[in-house]
This record gives structure tokens, sequence and C-alpha cells, in this order.
């Protein structure tokens, strides 16, 4: 039956696409070709309804949001308007929070002290360089407790990233994967499009090609509506708390199939307004992602300790396999009982049982199909570890009879969870690149002309920018084209 979905899926996809697409053009919504906008005013009043909410908070939130996204720019460009000392130190708490398992309470609590006394001393000095030097620092520490320790790189990218933001840690990891792949150290691309597809199991979902992941279709859907509604609607409730006129809302299509969701505010009323408030429209979307990100972080944690409570762990189910490596002469679904016959029941298991295979060793599998001696090879990153080309997880089983409806529905929320957390976390970091069409770009424009630069420097340094992250793009992509050759010529 996998065979058969995986073999006419493209057919019936196609079908499905051109019968859905001609329709499309007999109706009455704004198209060029087959890109359509269905623009409708339905929404705009409950826009209004949460701008007058608390239009305090959002305006706090949106500032709060130019320091995540830019760093000590950010710093910066906030001390232009208002007093930045508030969010340099919500920052900094957070950073406090990241810190502490990496460095332990002693440092952390160093840190705090002078984070506090960094803090007093910018206020009363009221300088430039010392708000950017501060929302540096404190940004990053943040990201050295996000990566988990610090280290010649890690450094380098955290100095990075606390100067200019979010987008110098996407285009310092986009630089050392480009690196890899030019250098023949790794195949993996490093930028992958989201496309319809099938698992090997014949289910029907989502993939990024040459990353061996899948994403199925209910999941896949929840986590693409929560990441347009909540980043679209965020810019639409600072437009509105700006008094900025939003002339519609709606769906963008290829065909039938959406790519994008947007709130359509008046360009030329929007063009008044002052620097700021302009920000705040553009830096709200990413930062909403991020929150929604976040949130799915602490929604994991209920979720799996009621899981914990009703299940106990049955062996190491294979979940994907990828084409041309040793797995796949297993299945998916395959349960691993015992690796060269040690019995493991949880992916921790599995993981200490193959710590030290390295490329040529044999490795003996235990399943509930049968016993099956695989060779391992190196892995497509360039790492010197074995490698057998799956991704495996913890099957479970419930502990009482009559529980399975639950279960399954408690596992169908863990996976949404880890879903709508890695697509809305991937948007709120590609969306802050400054250059077209990425919001970030206009964040950019804005975070320039507030520093007095003049039209030709903005000119040549936006320039400069987008050719860097272009040629980045390029290069990790390049394993995307060895991808569709393959398939092709397949």
């Amino acid at each position: 039956m996998a065979a058969f979905v995986a073999q006419y899926f493209w057919y019936a996809f196609l079908i499905v696409f051109l019968v859905g697409t001609a329709l499309l053009t007999r109706t009455k919504f704004q198209r060029s070709y087959i890109i359509f906008l269905m623009k409708t005013r339905r929404g705009i009043g409950f826009l209004d309804r949460l701008a007058r909410l608390a239009p305090g908070a959002w305006t706090f939130l949106a500032d709060f949001s130019v320091l995540v996204s830019f760093g000590g720019l950010g710093a910066t460009y906030i001390s232009r308007h208002r007093r930045p000392w508030p969010f340099l130190l919500v920052l900094g708490i957070l950073t406090l929070v990241f810190l502490l398992p990496v460095v332990g309470p002693v440092w952390t609590g160093v840190f705090a002290v002078l984070l506090l006394g960094a803090i007093a001393i910018a206020e009363r000095l009221r300088a430039t360089a010392g708000y950017f030097l501060l929302g540096a620092v404190v940004m990053a520490g943040a990201v050295l407790g996000l990566l988990g320790g610090v280290s010649a790189p890690a450094a380098v990218i955290a100095a990075i990233t606390g100067a200019v933001g979010i987008p110098g840690l996407l285009v310092s990891f986009l630089a050392v994967q480009a690196g890899q792949i030019v250098f023949a150290q790794s195949t993996v691309p490093g930028v992958s499009p989201l496309l319809p597809g099938v698992s090997a199991a014949g289910e029907i979902g989502f993939v990024f090609p040459g990353l061996n992941i899948f994403i199925p279709l209910w999941s896949g859907l929840i986590a693409i509506i929560i990441l347009l509604v909540s980043h679209e609607f965020s810019h639409g409730i600072l437009a509105r708390v700006h008094g900025i006129r939003v002339r519609s809302m709606g769906l963008l299509t290829f065909g039938i199939i959406p790519i994008g969701a947007f709130v359509e505010p008046d360009e030329k009323h929007l063009a008044t307004k002052r620097s700021e408030q302009k920000m705040h429209v553009y830096a709200m979307g990413s930062f909403a992602n991020l929150i929604v990100a976040g949130l799915c972080v602490l929604l994991v944690v209920p979720a799996s300790l009621s899981l914990a409570g009703l299940v106990m762990p049955a062996g190491v189910q294979v979940e994907t396999i990828q084409d041309g490596y040793p797995a796949a002469a297993l299945e998916p679904g395959t349960v691993i009982w015992a690796v060269n016959g040690v019995n493991v029941s949880t992916v921790d298991a599995y993981v200490a049982q193959v710590a030290n295979l390295t490329p040529g060793d044999a490795i003996v599998l235990d399943t509930d199909r049968g016993r099956f001696s695989l060779v391992s090879v190196a892995p497509p990153d360039g790492s010197p570890r074995g490698y057998l080309g799956f991704t495996l997880q913890t099957k479970t089983v419930p502990v009482h009879a009559g529980q399975e409806g639950l279960v399954a529905f408690l596992l169908f929320v863990l996976s949404t969870l880890n879903i709508v957390f890695l697509f809305n976390l991937n948007i709120a970091i590609v969306n802050l690149l400054p250059v077209l069409p990425f919001d970030g770009s206009k964040m950019f424009e804005e975070l320039m002309q507030s520093f007095g630069l003049g039209k030709g420097h903005r000119q040549a340094i936006a320039k400069a920018i987008v050719l860097l992250v272009v040629a980045l793009l390029i290069l990790n992509a390049l394993p995307l084209g060895s991808l569709a050759a393959a398939a092709l010529g397949g």
C-alpha cells in the first residue's frame, strides 16, 4: 500500500492542483497568472478590538522585539525614542535563565550583579555607545546559553549575534554550513523548501528535501495555520495600535496551494508615521512567531508529564529511513529491541550503545521483524561517527488497557507542538534577514535611516548584504541540485 501511494501521489496531486486552480480562475479574486490574492475586510474589526485591549503592552512588546531582533543595534535604535533599560532588564532576566544550566549559579549571580550595574551606569551616562555595548553583551549571553556552552565557535557566533541580532545568527550558521558543503564535509543542504510528499510508510504530509524530515499532514496544516495567523495578526494589531488603516486581510496562493497570508496596511498612511511606529509594525510578526515557539516549549512539559504516567517504553521504533544508507534494509515502523545483544528500550539507551560507532563498524540489530546485520558508513555532515541513515523514536505502549485513545491523542499533541515550534522558530529567524521580501529588509532600512546614513550609503550597505545572503543561500542549496538530478535520473 505504501508503495502504491508513493507511486501515484504526484499524479493525484497534479490532477487536484490543476482542477482546483482552474476553478479559482473563475472567481473574482485578484490574480497574476496562477498567483491569487484572496482579499477580505472581514476580521479587521477583531484586530481593532485586540489593539484596544492594552496598547501600552503591545508597544512594549514591539520595542522588546526590536531589541531581540537586532541586539546592540536594536538597543541603540530604541534609545533614540525611549529609555531602553526596561527592555534590557527583561532580556537580561531571560539571559540569566539560559545561562544558569550552562555556567552554574555562581557565575550566573556574578553576571546578574554586573548586568544591574551596567544598566545603572548606562542610564546615568545616556551614551549611545553604552547602550549598544550593553545590548550586545546581554544578547550574546543569551545566545551562549542557548548554544549550551562556551567555545571558540560559540563565542564568535554570540559576538556577531550580540552586535547585529538574529540576522547575524542565521548568517553565521549559513556561512558555517556553506563552508562544509564547499569543502565536501557535508552533503546536507543548509536550506530546503517545504513540499508536499509521502513518507516511506505511505503517509501523506510534507517533506524538506535532503533533510530526512517528514511532517504528517494534519500536524503540518495546524502548524502552518498557527504560524500565518500569529504572524499576520501581530502586524495588523500594531498597525491599528498606531492608528494605521488596514485595507484588507487575506491569503496568497500559488494555484490552490496557500503560500502565505497577509494583512495589508495603507502604505501611504504608514509612510506618514514616525520611524518607531513603522518599526513596531514590521517587527511584531517575527516576534509573535518567537512567542508561539516559546509557548510550545512550555506546553510540551505538561503534555510530556501527562503521557509519561500513561505509557512505558517498549523498544526503539524506526521513524524515517534515508535512501542509499544501510538502514534501507529496514522498514519504517520496525521496532529495535537489542543492539549487539544488549537490550534497548529507549532512544537514550540506543544512543548509549552506539556512542562509539565509527564508519565501517558492524552492528547487529534484533527487531520485531528479525535480525539485521548492518555496516555503518560516514554521515552526510562529515562527522567521524558511524551512520546508518534512520531517525528513531521511543516506542511506548499503554500501562493499562483501554487507554489507547488517550495515549494516541497525547502523542499527536506532542508531535504537533514540536512541529509548531519548528515552523515558528525558523520563520521568525528567516523573516529577519535584511533582504526583500522579508520584514527584516524594512526594519534594517529604518535602522540605517535612524543612524543618519545617507541614501547612497544605505544603498551600498543594502547591496552588500543582499549579495552576501544570496551567495550563502545558493551555496547552502547546492546539495538540492544533486538531489533533483538524482530524482530526475531515477
